[in-house]
C-alpha cells in the first residue's frame, strides 16, 4: 500500500497532492519507474524487468525472446 502524502495550502481550498515521485519518499524499486497520480503513485517496472513495482527482477532474453524461470530453454548458470 502506498502511502499518500498531502499538504493543506491556506487559500487554495483544500490539500494540494504531493508529487511523492519528485519528493523521493517513493518506495519504488530501484529498476522500477515512479509515476505520480492523485493523492498517490504507482511503481511500474521497467521493460526487462517483471514484478509488481517495489520489488523488480530480471527477465532472461534469448535471441529476442523473453524467456520465464522454468520453461523450456531456461538453465541456472
Amino acid at each position: 500500500m502506498t502511502a499518500a502524502f498531502c499538504i493543506y495550502v491556506p487559500g487554495t481550498g483544500g490539500a494540494v497532492d504531493v508529487d511523492e515521485c519528485s519528493e523521493g519518499t517513493d518506495d519504488c524499486h530501484i529498476d522500477a519507474i515512479c509515476q505520480n497520480t492523485p493523492k498517490s503513485y504507482k511503481c511500474l517496472c521497467k521493460p526487462g524487468y517483471k514484478g509488481e513495482g517495489r520489488q523488480c527482477e530480471d527477465r532472461l532474453q534469448l535471441w529476442g525472446q523473453w524467456i520465464e524461470e522454468g520453461s523450456e530453454g531456461f538453465t541456472e548458470a
